[in-house]
C-alpha cells in the first residue's frame, strides 16, 4: 500500500518575537500527576531560560497539556523548547517506569503579534482552566501565571511587564488586566481563531501576515551584486565548511543551514541564480529554493545573509 506523508510545516523563526507554545500528552495522556511533577516542570523551564536565553510571559499548566508564551532573544526557540521538555521526559518516564514517547508529536507553536492579538493569546491562555471545567476562576488556578499577574504568587522567571504595558499606564492596567480576562468571555470564537492561527504558523493581522514574508528593499540590494564565487566562499568562512561538504549529501544542522543562507543570496543575486547554485553543487533546484525560504523565514540565518554581504 502507498502512503503518502505531508511534509512538516516550515516553522517561522523570529528572535524578540513572542511564541504560543504547546505540548500535549501523546493519545491525550497526563504529562503531570502530582504537585511535584509541575514543580520540577517549572524550575526545568525556569533553567532552560535562563540557559538559552528566552523569556517566558505567561503559563498554564494541565494535567495533560502546557501552553506557554514564550520569546527568543538569540537563539532558536526549539533549541530552548527541547532543553526542558526532553528533561521532563525523561523525569517522568524513570519516575513512572515507563518508556516510549511522553508528547503527542511535535510540540506546536504560532508567532503571535504583539499589541491586541497578545493580549488575547494571554486570555486564552489563562482562561484554559476555567474552559476545561477545572476552576470557574482563573484567580484560583495555581498552576498558571494569572495569579502572578495580580500579584498574589511570584516566580523571578516570569516576565509580566512586557504583557501589563499593553493594558495602559501603570496606575489602571492590573486592572484593565483584570476585566480583560473575564471568567465569562466566551472562548469558542478564540479557539477557532488559534487553531487556524496553528495551520498557519501566526496569530496576528493581515498586515502581520505579509511582514513575515515580506524583506526590506535595502536588504536585498546587499546581496544582488555578489557573485556565485564569493558568495560560496564567504559562506564556508561564515559556517566552516568547504564547497565539498556542501556538495555532499550532508545534512547536520551545520550543513543545511549553510547551504540555506546560500539558497537565499542566490534567490536575489543578480548575476547568477539558484539554478547555477544547484549545478554548482549537484544539487536539485526545488530543494535549494525549499531552503532558500527556510533562511527567508528564519531571522538569525536572514541576519547572517546580510553580515555576510557587508563583508563582500
Amino acid at each position: 500500500m502507498l502512503v503518502l506523508l505531508m511534509p512538516r510545516r516550515q516553522r517561522i523563526n523570529r528572535s524578540h518575537h513572542c511564541y504560543h507554545v504547546m505540548l500535549r500528552g501523546v493519545d491525550g495522556q497526563n504529562i503531570f500527576t502530582d504537585k511535584a511533577e509541575k514543580i520540577r516542570f517549572c524550575l526545568l523551564l525556569q533553567a532552560a531560560s535562563e540557559k538559552h536565553d528566552f523569556k517566558i510571559h505567561a503559563f498554564c499548566l494541565m494535567d495533560n497539556h502546557v501552553h506557554l508564551l514564550l520569546e527568543p532573544r538569540s537563539v532558536r526557540l526549539s533549541i530552548g523548547i527541547h532543553a526542558f521538555s526532553f528533561r521532563y521526559a525523561q523525569y517522568f518516564n524513570h519516575k513512572h517506569k515507563r518508556r516510549g514517547y511522553l508528547y503527542q508529536g511535535r510540540y506546536k507553536s504560532i508567532l503571535v503579534e504583539d499589541g491586541l492579538y497578545l493580549k488575547r493569546l494571554v486570555r486564552y491562555i489563562h482562561l484554559n482552566p476555567v474552559e476545561a471545567g477545572v476552576c470557574v476562576n482563573p484567580e484560583t488556578y495555581m498552576w498558571s501565571s494569572h495569579t502572578a499577574y495580580l500579584g498574589e504568587n511570584e516566580y523571578v522567571w516570569l516576565q509580566k511587564d512586557h504583557v501589563l504595558s499593553r493594558f495602559g499606564s501603570v496606575h489602571d492596567q492590573l486592572q484593565r488586566f483584570k476585566e480583560f480576562v473575564c471568567p465569562t468571555f466566551d472562548l469558542e470564537k478564540e479557539r477557532l481563531a488559534i487553531r487556524q492561527g496553528i495551520k498557519k504558523g501566526f496569530f496576528g493581522s493581515n498586515t502581520f501576515a505579509l511582514s513575515l514574508t515580506e524583506q526590506p528593499s535595502h536588504f536585498k540590494e546587499k546581496y544582488l551584486r555578489i557573485s556565485l564565487e564569493e558568495a560560496v566562499k564567504l559562506v564556508c568562512h561564515r559556517f566552516n565548511t568547504t564547497l565539498e561538504r556542501l556538495a555532499s549529501t550532508e545534512r547536520s544542522r551545520q550543513s543545511v543551514d549553510a547551504r540555506s543562507v546560500l539558497s537565499l543570496i542566490g534567490k536575489h543575486a543578480k548575476d547568477w541564480s539558484i539554478e547555477d547554485l544547484a549545478k554548482s553543487l549537484g544539487k536539485n533546484s526545488g530543494t535549494l529554493s525549499r531552503l532558500a525560504t527556510r533562511a527567508a523565514n528564519d531571522l538569525s540565518l536572514a541576519n547572517i545573509v546580510s553580515i555576510i554581504c557587508e563583508e563582500s
